[in-house]
């Protein structure tokens, strides 16, 4: 767990398809506080992420979803390809819906470059 985290709220979307939504709201457990009713009313800064997952077929035959490290250490909000929002006041207490459209692309990692005593390659594993 992250030290002073902000709040997180997490929710499972399989397929989400450009222009449809999904909700997220105070049923959905989070951390450091377990539901969002857990938050005072005020005035807060809220922001999406959508951290992209990659399907393998395990030999075993299973299938599992997860995320695909792309050099970024398994940190969603690095994860090149991961969508997100612009970040937007919020006011918890009113009574409405609030919309965020996942516009921004956290792009890719620049490969790290090369010294006269370290040279850096890439191996591609096939299974």
């Amino acid at each position: 767990m992250w030290v002073n985290s902000p709040e997180i709220i997490a929710k499972d979307v399989h397929e989400l398809l450009p222009g449809h939504a999904a909700i997220v709201d105070s049923a959905l457990l989070g951390t450091p506080l377990q539901t969002l009713k857990e938050l005072p009313p005020g005035d807060y800064y809220v922001q999406a992420v959508l951290n992209l997952y990659t399907e393998f077929h395990r030999a075993d035959g299973h299938v599992i979803w997860a995320h695909l490290d792309q050099g970024e250490g398994q940190q969603f909000n690095k994860s090149p390809g991961n969508l997100y929002t612009k970040v937007t006041k919020l006011h918890l207490g009113r009574t409405g819906t609030v919309k965020l459209t996942l516009t921004e692309v956290i792009p890719p990692i620049p490969p790290t470059a090369d010294t006269q005593w370290v040279k850096h390659i890439k191996v591609q594993v096939s299974c």
